[in-house]
């Protein structure tokens, strides 16, 4: 997984939408990284999840934020990615599936249930991702 790069001449929130997906792509193929990352305080894996924070909170503070607000979205980044990787894997089992399909027979939930996503959920990563990058993006502008 690559770190951001100074050198990219993206611009920093489309470099940021590529690398979450690229990192977001490599847990969907080795989901068994998030337990090597969650257990190994010195390990190569704990040093490259560093890596990829100090490479985003650059590219952030080149932008302007502040080191701390900087290394903040770069952590909170970090583990969105991680997190919702986690819970998307688990969704692919066909219990889940079932089970979130079930919601829709929940009459106290019938506003809301039609629109969850079963099964794939590039839709709501992208919608995750651009939440974050809007975000960011706000902060930005007001400094």
């Amino acid at each position: 997984i690559p770190n951001l790069s100074d050198d990219d001449v993206k611009p920093w929130d489309k470099q940021l939408a590529d690398w979450m997906s690229i990192f977001r792509a490599a847990l969907l193929e080795a989901p068994e990284l998030h337990m090597f990352i969650a257990l190994a305080t010195k390990s190569p894996a704990i040093v490259a999840i560093l890596e990829k924070i100090k490479s985003i909170a650059t590219v952030l503070r080149r932008e302007g934020l502040s080191e701390e607000a900087s290394v903040h979205h770069a952590q909170g980044i970090v583990w969105t990615v991680m997190s919702f990787t986690y819970f998307e894997s688990m969704a692919q089992d066909p219990l889940i599936i079932k089970g979130i399909q079930n919601t829709s027979g929940l009459q106290e939930y019938s506003d809301i249930t039609p629109y969850f996503a079963v099964d794939n959920y590039d839709e709501l990563w992208a919608e995750t991702v651009k939440r974050n990058i809007d975000g960011i993006g706000v902060q930005l502008r007001h400094l």
